[in-house]
């Protein structure tokens, strides 16, 4: 618990524990590692838009539930809110 909670500094310290040695040596090489850096802003591009789909696809539910509340949406405007991709149609 203590590397856990442990500032830079102390976290490169010796915890007298294996496991800690393992996971101290696997950041330092991941950091060393310019691949490995393109792999984590790969992954954290894909997670963002990951988030920003989840998100459009939130506001399109909300946005059918409330034109769902006045009656059934016409084709044409159900076609241009939810089948487009660009999450500016919704906002605007």
């Amino acid at each position: 618990m203590k590397f856990v909670k442990a500032d830079l500094k102390e976290s490169q310290e010796d915890f007298h524990d294996i496991y800690v040695k393992q996971l101290q040596n696997s950041i330092r090489h991941i950091k060393e590692s310019r691949e490995m850096e393109e792999r984590f802003m790969i992954l954290e591009e894909m997670l963002r838009d990951e988030r920003a789909a989840g998100r459009r696809e939130e506001r399109q539910s909300i946005l059918r539930s409330f034109l769902e509340d006045f009656g059934s949406i016409p084709p044409e405007l159900e076609k241009k809110l939810f089948e487009k991709s660009d999450a500016t149609v919704l906002k605007n």
